[in-house]
């Protein structure tokens, strides 16, 4: 595992809820309203079993203690926190994030990560043995395997992902701009990240390219194999 960088800036928070002690793990499942992040990197960096995998899920939706979650998924929110500890503090990020904030403002890291996630999708052999499509099939048969035990904002997150099939449309920047325009409609403030799709000509071959370097690093780091 990564040990986390020290970010030189706090994330935003995004999140819909907050963690209060002595909550059910429903009550201390945050982001309940289809809020898409960088879904597909996660699975790819947490391919080793489907408890992993369901785990690595909830990870964007838990904040604070974990106790109150399954002991099947811990081991998957640790890893998503350690790898969004990591991705903190790589330049690489930091600098996309300026890039975008031009565009989005301090939405920057939410668009960034749906980015990501279209960028990931098109080069996936560069990272995976196999083809994205059986990567998929894997993901969504975890989410089914492992449904019952998630809190229900997070199941009905794992339900819509499957139904529309994101990880695939993740593919189409067309698609990216629709998740994008879904996504502003849940923050707080007129985001309208799909804009981010517009700038796009002008600044995606640099985001693309940090991109590349960050996760090829963070792979590595991980010691995450290719061979999936």
């Amino acid at each position: 595992m990564p040990a986390p960088h020290t970010p030189r800036h706090r994330r935003p928070s995004f999140c819909f809820g907050v963690l209060v002690a002595g909550r059910t793990a429903s009550e201390a499942c945050t982001l309940p309203f289809a809020i898409e992040m960088n879904f597909l990197a996660h699975f790819h960096l947490a391919d080793a079993g489907s408890e992993l995998l369901a785990g690595s899920f909830l990870g964007d939706f838990c904040k604070g203690g974990i106790e109150k979650f399954p002991e099947v998924f811990r081991a998957g929110i640790r890893h998503h926190r350690e790898v969004d500890g990591w991705v903190e503090g790589s330049e690489g990020v930091r600098r996309s994030r300026r890039l975008l904030a031009a565009t989005v403002g301090r939405y920057a890291p939410v668009a960034l990560d749906i980015l990501h996630d279209h960028f990931l999708a098109n080069v996936w052999l560069r990272f995976s043995s196999e083809p994205l499509s059986t990567s998929v099939d894997r993901y969504y048969a975890a989410l089914r395997a492992h449904r019952g035990g998630m809190p229900d904002p997070a199941a009905r997150v794992a339900d819509r992902m499957i139904e529309l099939d994101w990880l695939r449309s993740y593919l189409n920047l067309d698609e990216i701009r629709v998740a994008l325009e879904r996504t502003s409609k849940r923050l707080r403030y007129d985001a309208r990240l799909d804009s981010a799709v517009d700038a796009m000509p002008r600044i995606g071959r640099e985001l693309e390219a940090d991109f590349l370097e960050m996760f090829g690093a963070l792979k590595s780091e991980l010691g995450v194999s290719n061979e999936q």
